[in-house]
């Protein structure tokens, strides 16, 4: 099975480099990144510099495609993924903030391998947020809620990507589920109709109802195997918080992922949480 790990890239050059190394400290020799255009000077000479310094990375390759026009985060999520899925059976996908935590590319790894025809699960996200989860033992997670934090998704899966906001929230609606009952925080940016006419940059808020829509999973760690490191001020969609913070758990060396754990208190569990610090991961309303 072809996986490929891609990269986002804009112009973070010192959270990139992050990135990056915790990808060669995990072993990953070959990358597909996928860089932004700007028309302005400081992003450009920000660009240049990182450009710079990926070519002076040892133990890695990094094939950098460079847009011809300005995507924004949302189209850029979408063409790396079609572009790479249109070739790959899976991808792994980080923005330029997720920092892989040891063990995190096996989780990856492995779970792409072992849940490729268990149509049950939709993704699998390497964040795990800081919910005082019921656990058993280090089996990974099931939850209905996606996380964009670093995860990773097989071709046939991807291929249900419905752009159109309001088209997943009218299927939900066709099943008598209502968004605001799935999670608050949902339900107030599904309410607005800047977000339903698709203009604030955002992609997520589509593949999170998918699961829902399908009554499909996605897998998590036991412990968190992603480091946000992007929560300082530097990301466009989100505002200054610890909030999303989290420590390090003990590295799995083998994931069982024929023993995957659900718990309905998890499910409540996060969804309270979201609902006090969801919207502090989405941009303004309009913007």
């Amino acid at each position: 099975m072809r996986i490929d790990v891609l990269l986002l890239l804009y112009d973070r050059p010192e959270h990139t480099l992050q990135v990056v190394d915790s990808l060669v400290a995990a072993g990953v020799k070959e990358v597909r990144a996928f860089m932004d255009k700007s028309d302005r000077p400081d992003v450009i000479a920000r660009q240049e510099d990182l450009l710079g310094r990926l070519r002076q990375q040892k133990g890695i390759h990094i094939d950098v495609e460079r847009q011809p026009q300005h995507l924004g985060l949302a189209r850029s999520v979408r063409h790396a993924l079609d572009t790479s899925l249109a070739e790959a059976d899976a991808a792994i996908l980080l923005e330029d903030d997720c920092v892989l935590r040891p063990g995190a590319f096996e989780f990856f790894q492995q779970g792409l391998g072992a849940l490729r025809y268990d149509t049950r699960i939709r993704s699998l996200c390497g964040y795990l947020f800081p919910c005082p989860f019921v656990r058993s033992g280090t089996e990974p997670l099931l939850l209905r809620r996606f996380c964009t934090w670093g995860w990773a998704t097989w071709r046939d899966r991807w291929a249900d990507f419905e752009p159109n906001l309001g088209r997943v929230v009218e299927r939900l609606a066709a099943q008598g589920i209502a968004v605001s009952d799935v999670a608050s925080d949902l339900g107030t940016l599904t309410s607005s109709s800047a977000y339903l006419e698709g203009r604030p940059d955002v992609w997520s808020l589509n593949w999170i109802l998918e699961h829902y829509a399908t009554k499909t999973f996605a897998v998590y760690p036991c412990d968190s195997m992603i480091e946000n490191i992007g929560f300082d001020g530097s990301g466009k969609n989100c505002v200054p918080t610890s909030e999303f913070g989290t420590t390090p758990g003990a590295r799995v060396p083998e994931w069982r992922f024929s023993q995957l754990f659900h718990c309905t208190e998890n499910e409540d569990m996060l969804k309270a949480f979201m609902k006090e610090h969801g919207l502090k991961t989405y941009p303004v309303e309009g913007s």
